[in-house]
């Protein structure tokens, strides 16, 4: 599942994403603003994700997670990136 969502993630192509770096299924991806209003923004949209550091992004999903969960988890990280590029 890990290299599932690193694919999916991958496929963003956002300018904002510096890296994606991950070990299984524990995931930071530095980006190149601040992770705080991406975090709340992913919050509000019902997406559990934390900051690790002022530009990382961290997800730690569950290990009963699905691929249907980390797609929409992706597309959602990729709404919010398009978002926040514009402001």
């Amino acid at each position: 599942m890990g290299e599932f969502f690193a694919s999916r993630l991958g496929a963003l192509k956002s300018p904002l994403i510096h890296e994606i770096r991950h070990m299984g299924l524990l995931f930071g991806v530095e980006v190149s603003v601040k992770a705080d209003p991406i975090v709340r923004e992913l919050q509000e949209r019902g997406v559990l994700a934390l900051n690790a550091g002022p530009k990382v992004v961290r997800f730690l999903p569950p290990f009963t997670a699905e691929e249907e969960h980390f797609s929409s988890v992706a597309e959602t990280f990729g709404e919010v990136l398009e978002i926040m590029k514009t402001e």
